[in-house]
């Protein structure tokens, strides 16, 4: 069964630094949170031992790049192997996949907000899912406290050659059958009821400035981080992020993205005033934003911004 569970972290670093020290696979070894050891490098795959966790085998990894535009980078590690599980002398082999991907947006000019989207197989459900949210938020503890030591020794030795062409297809894991946050409980499965959706009030001139790329990295630049949601977009994160915004004296900016999926939902004294997104190139805005992202699964850090009104 395959899972998902996401995490997001704030450097006070360029999106560029960030890409540049990530792309190295020896430094995401060190970042994790278990023991590692590097075996055989060839050209496109390498050879790793891992153990902890409950994790205990030899994997095969391949490590890929992409540069999305406007300073924004992913970073991907893709990793097939298999562990020993079981109890005491009765155990036996079974596979373990998983797929880290590392998503660079830059906050303003020096600063990064980092994404960490683990997709995995479990052999046995419940236990293993516990493990995965220690070995992720344990990664996301190593990024935040060395990974800035680690940019500030390699600053101006690397120069960014981001990769411009297709990074090659990490193929697809079996169906995602549900995504959790890292730090709360999974959320109930929800039935799906036909109901004619309530209708939103955005303003165009607004929803049009979330596509502007420096106007948004601007907003971000002084922006402070309030919560982090990774579920469907429909009217229940919505009325939630509403609810959200009558407790804040600035707006609420949802900046949601996912594979070729970017969202952006501005929020104000209990209103949604501003929606843009775009799929694969495809820019949509206002209402017809929300119809087209709605039952989309997606990752969304909330930020309060100052939000120009005039």
């Amino acid at each position: 069964m395959t899972k998902k569970i996401a995490v997001s972290v704030k450097l006070e670093n360029p999106s560029e630094e960030v890409f540049n020290a990530l792309r190295d696979l020896e430094v995401i070894l060190q970042l994790m949170p278990t023991k590692v050891n590097l075996g055989k490098k060839e050209k496109e795959t390498f050879q790793f031992k891992m153990k902890g966790f409950d994790v205990d085998g030899f994997f095969s990894g391949r490590l890929e790049e992409k540069d999305l535009g406007n300073r924004e980078f992913s970073v991907i590690l893709s990793a097939t192997g298999e562990t020993s599980v079981g109890v005491g002398i009765i155990r036996y082999k079974a596979k373990i996949d998983f797929i880290l991907t590392f998503e660079i947006v830059p906050l303003g000019t020096n600063a990064t907000d980092l994404r960490i989207e683990m997709l995995y197989t479990s052999p046995y459900e419940d236990e293993q899912e516990k493990n995965a949210i220690l070995f992720l938020n344990g990664l996301a503890s190593n990024v935040e406290k060395n990974l800035p030591s680690i940019i500030q020794k390699i600053r101006g030795k690397i120069k960014v050659e981001a990769t411009k062409a297709k990074a090659k297809a990490v193929a697809p894991p079996v169906t995602v059958e549900k995504t959790i946050k890292v730090e709360a409980e999974q959320k109930p499965e929800k039935v799906e009821k036909k109901e004619e959706a309530k209708p939103v009030f955005v303003d165009k001139s607004i929803s049009e400035k979330l596509g502007d790329p420096l106007f948004i990295s601007e907003l971000l630049k002084s922006s402070v981080s309030v919560g982090l949601e990774s579920s469907a977009i429909d009217e229940e994160l919505l009325k939630k992020v509403a609810e959200m915004s009558k407790e804040h004296t600035k707006f609420l900016l949802l900046n949601c993205r996912s594979a070729g999926k970017k969202l952006r939902l501005l929020f104000n004294k209990g209103q949604l005033v501003g929606a843009w997104g775009e799929i694969e190139g495809k820019v949509s805005i206002g209402e017809e934003c929300i119809k087209v992202f709605r039952g989309i699964e997606m990752m969304c850090p909330i930020y309060e911004v100052e939000f120009p009104t005039s």
